[in-house]
């Protein structure tokens, strides 16, 4: 995963006044000292028409796979939780449910046993790869059973730490919902950072 943030700083005469940038943030900085941060999405607003006062503006554009970022809201809340393998039935339900701490509390349950079958299969998996003559050694190295096993349990202890910490945010009535969700989800990352460790070794 690579997200890129491009920053550009040009001079008043080079103002893009008329043109259209989609996703973005301008820090308008004038020629009093004074600076503006609007969003851009679309032509530039008729008060930023007059480029004498603008000494030099700086646009942030933030993508990830090509996609536009909205930077008012979380980086990882815009990816597609489907990326790290989440199922449908899961995504579905946080769409439909999301309102609902009960039933959403079970959708979650449900997927937190589907992603720690997919994370045991990977780790299986990567036990036997470590085994195979053809791979290089450093990696064999890395994934090996014994390796293998303290670093899940290390990430086991940090994940666990972790969603303690997210389900504080959102008090009693949500706890058990956003501790499941926080488990689904954080499993089926790790999961897909073993299944892509395992891609590269295999190659």
């Amino acid at each position: 995963m690579m997200i890129l943030s491009l920053a550009f700083a040009v001079a008043a005469a080079a103002s893009p006044v008329g043109e259209t940038v989609e996703g973005g943030v301008a820090t308008l900085r004038f020629s009093d000292g004074s600076s503006r941060e609007i969003p851009v999405n679309g032509p530039w607003p008729d008060s930023v028409r007059e480029p004498t006062s603008v000494e030099r503006f700086e646009l942030r554009v933030d993508r990830f796979d090509g996609v536009v970022l909205d930077p008012k809201r979380e980086r990882m809340a815009q990816i597609d939780p489907r990326y790290f393998g989440l199922s449908l039935a899961y995504t579905d339900c946080v769409r439909h449910l999301g309102s609902w701490p009960g039933e959403l509390e079970g959708c979650a349950s449900a997927e937190v046993r589907r992603q720690r079958e997919r994370l045991d299969r990977v780790v299986a998996a990567l036990k036997r790869l470590s085994a195979e003559e053809r791979l290089d050694p450093l990696m064999a190295e890395a994934i090996a059973p014994r390796a293998l096993d303290r670093a899940q349990q290390a990430w086991e202890v940090f994940r666990e730490q972790d969603c303690a910490m997210r389900t504080l945010r959102h008090g009693s009535t949500w706890a058990p919902a956003t501790a499941a969700q926080c488990e689904a989800e954080s499993v089926a990352v790790r999961a897909q950072t073993l299944e892509d460790l395992g891609l590269s070794a295999s190659r």
